[in-house]
């Protein structure tokens, strides 16, 4: 079984709404096929980019508003929720400019972001960057320090990069899982979202 086979076993078993992936290998030059999921991706970047599949039964629920590379976002139940990934060179940190008003804030991803408040060892520009961003938007990471890049030579001490954030409305349930995805560990997240159909994208 490759590595690709295995991620998608072993997630499907989790019996998830949502799957988000960033850096997966590829099948034949093309993002992973999960049955029973309809993908969103931009294409034309998928090596260093980030795919979300939404199970077919609540596709329904979700207005996708934005695909890039970088950043993927659903607008659903007044919630909002942007999946992304920022490479290591990435000089930009742009999630998401403008939320809706009065909306939940939900942000998922790989952002390459070291912050002591965290993770282990020092923080890094990206990191900084980050930080002021949440303390402007009253958004919190909710699995501080738990390691999902484990230690290796360059970190002895592991760092935490795959962040799940949401604001301060939100309550996000964040659980380490031992499932091959490259040289990190994934994560499964819940949440208290109310998931009903969505028929319209609220204005901003």
């Amino acid at each position: 079984m490759n590595v690709v086979t295995e991620l998608a076993e072993s997630s499907l078993k989790l019996k998830p709404k949502i799957i988000a992936i960033a850096e997966c290998p590829l099948e034949n030059g093309n993002w992973i096929h999960f049955e029973g999921f309809t993908c969103y991706a931009e294409t034309q970047a998928a090596k260093y980019g980030c795919a979300v599949y939404i199970k077919n039964e609540y596709v329904h629920m979700f207005v996708v508003e934005r695909i890039t590379p970088q950043y993927i976002t659903l607008w659903t139940a007044g919630t909002e929720i942007t999946f992304a990934y920022q490479r290591p060179q990435a000089k930009d940190f742009d999630p998401n400019n403008e939320w809706h008003q009065n909306s939940s804030r939900i942000l998922i991803g790989d952002l390459n972001a070291k912050h002591t408040t965290w993770s282990a060892g020092p923080s890094n520009p990206a990191g900084n960057k980050l930080k002021k961003w949440l303390t402007q938007r009253n958004m919190e990471v909710r699995n501080p320090h738990a390691i999902t890049h484990p230690p290796s030579s360059s970190h002895p001490t592991g760092t935490t990069l795959a962040l799940a954030i949401s604001s301060n409305n939100t309550n996000l349930g964040v659980a380490l899982l031992n499932i091959p995805s490259g040289d990190h560990l994934a994560l499964s997240i819940t949440s208290d979202i109310q998931w009903r159909e969505c028929t319209d994208r609220p204005l901003r």
